[in-house]
């Protein structure tokens, strides 16, 4: 599987006219296939292309990104590092992935699940806003 040595991050291997791609051609695929799924959502959008095709092309992109998000470290991992919340729908420590969408200027954060709710202790807190810091910083650097 394609990784980025810098964060650890792996993508699913994807090999498109024989050509296996790179960690970061995946991951823009991953992101495209998230998009595409996200405009699907659009009355006017759907409207557009016409309900059949859209309704098509839901059920098909939803499979790809079902069978790329299956690779990611993102998600619960069922372990209490940092011992329970006390609430009974605790369900452990949820890894998450904060990537860069240069092209589109933003900052994403991938959970690998739907999230309700959040719960952390001082010091992660003030990390996660250390790495949101960091990426923020990171993205300003582009637009120059």
């Amino acid at each position: 599987m394609p990784k980025d040595e810098s964060t650890g991050l792996v993508e699913p291997d994807l090999i498109v006219n024989g050509r296996a791609l790179t960690f970061a051609e995946c991951m823009s695929v991953r992101v495209a296939v998230g998009n595409m799924r996200i405009m699907l959502q659009d009355a006017e959008h759907r409207r557009g292309i016409g309900e059949q095709l859209a309704t098509n092309y839901d059920h098909h992109l939803a499979r790809v990104e079902q069978t790329m998000l299956t690779t990611s470290r993102a998600g619960a991992t069922g372990q209490f590092p940092f011992g329970s919340s006390g609430r009974p729908d605790d369900l452990g420590e949820l890894r998450a992935e904060l990537t860069l969408d240069r092209a589109q200027g933003r900052i994403r954060l991938f959970f690998g699940k739907p999230v309700i709710w959040l719960d952390m202790v001082a010091g992660q807190a003030r990390a996660f806003a250390a790495e949101l810091l960091a990426k923020a910083d990171a993205l300003d650097r582009t637009k120059v």
